[in-house]
């Protein structure tokens, strides 16, 4: 009779069952059942920083490997949120190229029979959300299953589209009661012996990454190569393909404390780093370009601008292709806002390039607006001369030379039930995913033409 082997401490310490996974147990069994045949196909794990989203994904990555499966993990905050952007990192990722959606499927179902596809910060990837949830997940191999980890709940299109209800699981992870976000943060930095460091992280909250140039500008004083090491080994500064990050939390509390106690040295610390990225985008490669765009995005302090590429409120509204049963319900809205020529020339677009309609639906499903925008080289001349707008944005355009046709935008218009053109979230909603097209037609795109009947709401961003 063989001899049963005493358990050791060691035995306990690799056991998975401590305080801190039994904490996480409730949710980490539910999103087992994404494994089975029958179980739900995306998984969407959200709640504030600091809650355990990753941690609790790596578990899940961890017990979805032990039974055979294999996970493949996308930071989203280091990919361009676009469709060339995903497939470019996902071909990184795989270690050959991925040209198309096609490819992809077949790449990632290659690796095992169940694939775990995760997104991690998937909050930041807003912009490509609509894609991601209409042609990229469902074209994957049915053997794969999605989690995408976010601050955010799943938006309004995710939760009114009926095809999703029985395959979406919700896994929220709800903030403690009584915690102090400053304090926690107070804690952090009080566990910094070394004051170059300590000094370091107000200068580094201001960027939305940092790397050895960019330390090298904020903090002269300190040999580059070692505070980024010392800064590597902190606990709250995540290490990524592109650098290093303050924990949202961090940068947060960090930066609004420097700004309010000496605004001065804040801004000093953003001209240094305005500094370094100009050098740098200038000799950016296609590859990298979306990084650089999003560090500077994020070192603009215009709330609209950044509003718009790193969104902070849960998305209420879905943007969608328009279908034909949308026709009546679009220019029945156009009719309330619009008279005359211009209600003509809509319905002019719609008869014959009713491609360039996206419509705004609510949580419900309920259409709340739509925005209709083409290039230029998709108009016809035929009946495209029937629009005066549109004619006239074509002879500015072509007066600048063939160069200049192709990186341009007509967006003829854009419409809220309730508000028409004015600012509002279902124009916001439309203004996110227009601004998926803006980045991926970058850096070719010059010139975007629109229409309002007042620009003055507009003129300041526009400015």
């Amino acid at each position: 009779m063989a001899e049963t082997k005493a358990r050791t401490i060691g035995d306990l310490l690799s056991a998975r069952d401590d305080s801190t996974d039994a904490y996480r147990q409730a949710e980490l069994t539910r999103l087992e059942t994404c494994l089975a045949d029958s179980g739900p196909v995306v998984a969407w794990i959200h709640g504030p920083d600091g809650r355990g989203k990753s941690s609790l994904l790596d578990a899940f990555c961890e017990r979805a490997e032990s039974v055979g499966a294999a996970a493949i993990r996308i930071d989203c905050r280091t990919v361009e949120p676009t469709a060339s952007g995903l497939l470019s990192a996902l071909g990184e990722l795989l270690g050959q190229p991925v040209d198309d959606i096609g490819a992809a499927s077949s790449t990632i179902a290659a690796h095992a029979e169940r694939i775990v596809l995760a997104f991690d910060n998937y909050e930041v990837f807003r912009l490509a959300d609509s894609w991601l949830r209409r042609e990229f997940i469902p074209a994957l191999d049915a053997g794969t299953r999605v989690v995408l980890v976010s601050s955010e709940p799943p938006g309004a299109g995710w939760i009114s589209a009926r095809q999703w209800r029985r395959f979406l699981l919700e896994v929220p992870l709800n903030p403690v009661a009584g915690s102090d976000p400053e304090q926690h943060v107070q804690t952090l930095l009080d566990e910094i012996e070394q004051p170059d460091v300590r000094q370091s992280i107000d200068a580094i909250s201001v960027v939305r990454r940092i790397t050895k140039p960019m330390l090298a500008a904020l903090c002269p004083r300190s040999p580059a190569d070692d505070l980024y090491q010392q800064l590597s080994e902190l606990s709250f500064v995540e290490g990524r393909r592109d650098g290093l990050a303050l924990l949202d939390i961090v940068r947060e509390v960090v930066a609004s404390r420097l700004q309010a106690a000496d605004p001065e040295r804040y801004r000093e610390y953003q001209r240094a780093a305005w500094k370094v990225l100009r050098e740098q985008l200038l000799q950016a490669s296609r590859a990298d370009l979306w990084r650089f765009t999003a560090d500077v995005i994020y070192l603009i302090e215009n709330p609209v601008i950044r509003e718009a590429f790193f969104p902070s409120e849960s998305a209420r509204f879905s943007v969608e292709p328009a279908v034909p049963g949308d026709r009546e319900q679009v220019l029945a809205m156009v009719s309330r806002h619009e008279t005359g020529a211009s209600r003509d020339a809509i319905a002019l677009w719609w008869k014959h390039l009713p491609g360039a309609f996206h419509v705004v639906r609510d949580g419900t499903g309920t259409m709340a607006g739509f925005y209709c925008m083409a290039k230029p080289e998709e108009l016809d001349n035929d009946w495209m001369r029937f629009d005066p707008v549109a004619r006239n944005w074509q002879g500015h355009l072509f007066a600048r030379g063939k160069s200049a046709v192709v990186p341009a935008l007509f967006l003829r218009r854009w419409l809220s039930d309730h508000d028409g053109e004015a600012p509002c979230p279902v124009q916001a909603a439309a203004w996110v995913d227009i601004k998926r097209t803006y980045l991926e037609l970058r850096p070719q795109l010059r010139r975007v033409y629109l229409t309002l009947k007042d620009v003055r709401p507009y003129a300041p961003v526009a400015t």
